[in-house]
């Protein structure tokens, strides 16, 4: 009766060892716990940041790039919400690097940063609409030729980096002073003029995503994911190189 008795403690014991590895491996603060969650914001983010790429999308799948009128200024139309896309995903990316897990809010983050968005960001949106409208109809009229289709390409990517400068440009110092209009546009372009580096990495890693996203198979999933994973990785690449917020406070 006392060997049952140790073979079943010891059976006990064992079973008591293995529940709360479990446990502890299940645990919020737990490696496994901490990567799901995480997985779960990006694809929180992603599906968000879909919600303002879906215009572009329309556009491309039922009207598509003519050199009309009514095709051009669809296009343009459709990319208007990419402005306030990408500030809401730095804004929901950086709230998932700052609590180290899935934050709580995280879709209240999102479209809270798009409503709270500074006069500086707003005013970026516009100029780049203007710009958008500007190249298009540059395309349109005189083609592909070299002398205009490469600083339209130029002026496409200017306006991009400063789309995404002005997304990860906080309005205020890291005082909380809120900055005027003026400050805020001259220390957004400070900011790019010294750290020009941080946009192109982020430009290349839209492009990397893009690749990856042509995968066969694993392709359509990771193009779920798309805009969350370059959002982190933008935000990653942000926080490593001091750009944005603590930047504002170094001009």
């Amino acid at each position: 009766m006392m060997v049952a008795m140790n073979k079943q403690s010891g059976s006990n014991g064992v079973f008591a060892k293995t529940g709360g590895k479990l446990l502890g491996v299940l645990s919020y603060d737990s490696a496994v716990s901490q990567t799901l969650l995480n997985v779960w914001a990006v694809f929180v983010i992603a599906v968000l940041g879909w919600l303002f790429l879906l215009p572009q999308v329309a556009f491309i799948l039922l009207v598509g790039w003519q050199p009309t009128h009514v095709a051009v200024w669809l296009g343009v139309l459709s990319l208007i919400p990419i402005g306030p896309g990408l500030t809401a995903i730095f804004a929901a990316s950086r709230a998932v690097l700052a609590e180290r897990g899935y934050p709580g809010h995280l879709t209240r983050t999102f479209f809270a940063s798009i409503r709270q968005a500074s006069r500086g960001q707003i005013l970026v949106w516009a100029i780049a609409s203007v710009a958008e409208l500007f190249v298009a109809y540059d395309i349109a009229l005189f083609g592909t030729a070299p002398s205009v289709f490469v600083p339209a390409v130029a002026l496409a990517m200017l306006m991009a980096v400063l789309l995404m400068a002005s997304a990860a440009t906080e309005p205020t110092t890291p005082h909380g002073t809120v900055l005027s209009l003026r400050e805020y546009m001259a220390a957004m372009l400070v900011v790019v003029a010294r750290k020009v580096y941080v946009p192109l990495t982020w430009l290349f890693l839209l492009i990397v995503v893009a690749m990856l996203s042509r995968i066969p198979l694993v392709g359509s999933m990771l193009l779920l994911f798309a805009p969350g994973l370059w959002g982190l990785l933008a935000a990653l690449v942000t926080t490593m190189f001091r750009f944005g917020a603590t930047a504002v406070g170094e001009r």
